[in-house]
């Protein structure tokens, strides 16, 4: 049960900078490339586990989950880091 979990877990946490690297670029290609650059250390991790192919769903599912999540993050974080300072104060 927790190599099940565990690939959840891991399939969120990739693709999660890679969402955020997807909404910042710019190029069709790389957005391309940002997506398809974690498939194959899942790949790797789903064959030294053994799992069934019924998780390749699972794993995908999370994945773009774990994409969508990034490109969420990266259009609200810009607004933290990029606060004006006013008077000693962040507003």
């Amino acid at each position: 049960m927790e190599k099940h979990f565990a690939i959840i877990l891991i399939s969120f946490f990739i693709n999660l900078p890679m969402g955020m690297l997807v909404a910042r670029s710019k190029k069709a290609a790389l957005k391309l490339l940002f997506i398809h650059l974690p498939v194959p250390v899942l790949i790797i991790f789903r064959k030294r586990w053994e799992l069934d192919n019924y998780y390749i769903a699972v794993i995908i599912l999370f994945a773009v989950f774990g994409l969508l999540t990034g490109k969420w993050l990266h259009q609200r974080l810009p607004q933290v880091f990029t606060a004006k300072k006013k008077g000693g104060e962040i507003k």
